[in-house]
C-alpha cells in the first residue's frame, strides 16, 4: 500500500494579544491565502498582526483593516479598496 503525504497546513491569524482571529486549513497554505478566505468571510481584521506578512499579490478588496496594518506589511501587488 503506497502512503500519501499531504501539503495540508493550518495558518492562524492573531491579533497583536496573540488572539485568535480566524484559522484557515488547505493544502499548500499561506497567509495569503488565510487572509483573503478571512475576507471572504467578512472577518474584521482590523486587530489582526500584519507585521512582516507578505501581502503581494493579495486582493484584499472589502477588507477591515487599518492603514498601520498594510504599512507594516510588504505590499508591491496588493489590491485594496
Amino acid at each position: 500500500m503506497r502512503q500519501q503525504y499531504s501539503n495540508m497546513n493550518t495558518v492562524d491569524i492573531k491579533t497583536l494579544k496573540n488572539e485568535l482571529l480566524f484559522t484557515h486549513s488547505v493544502e499548500d497554505n499561506t497567509i495569503l491565502k488565510t487572509l483573503e478566505k478571512a475576507v471572504l468571510h467578512k472577518v474584521n481584521l482590523k486587530d489582526a498582526d500584519l507585521r512582516d506578512a507578505d501581502l503581494r499579490d493579495a486582493d484584499l478588496t472589502g477588507a477591515k483593516y487599518t492603514k498601520q496594518q498594510i504599512d507594516s506589511a510588504i505590499t508591491d501587488e496588493t489590491t485594496i479598496f
